[in-house]
Parts: C-alpha cells; structure tokens; sequence
C-alpha cells in the first residue's frame, strides 16, 4: 500500500487524523460541559463524620447515568 502512495501522502493522512480526533475532543468537552451545567448536579457529595476518630469519609449520594456518547 505503501508503493502506491506519493510522497506527502502519509503526512497528509496523519495531519487529517490529527485534525479529526482534535474535533472529537472539542465534541466531548461541549458535551462534558453540558452534562455538568445540569441543575441539580448530575452528582451529590456527601460525608459523615467518624465520632470515635473526627475523620471525614466522602462518597457521592446521587450518581446520574454518564452519557453513552462519552464512551
């Protein structure tokens, strides 16, 4: 494949995947930022105090499902 391509080719096809996969990042974060704009929160962090220690333990209350165009 490599024999019928003329020189520039290859650079050309890796500048253009560049290109695309800087697009499909650029997507991701429009929706990144979408989802996170939600009101509520598409998240809820919550903690409880443990009395014998004063230690703080966090863990989210309320999860939201990620949205299948993020995988």
């Amino acid at each position: 494949m490599l024999l019928n391509m003329r020189y520039g080719e290859p650079l050309d096809s890796i500048l253009l995947k560049a290109k695309r996969a800087k697009s499909h990042i650029l997507d991701l974060e429009t929706a990144y930022k979408a989802f996170m704009a939600n009101d509520p929160r598409p998240y809820t962090v919550a903690f409880e105090t443990e009395p014998n220690t004063g230690d703080r333990l966090y863990s989210l209350s309320k999860v939201e499902p990620i949205p299948r165009e993020f995988s």
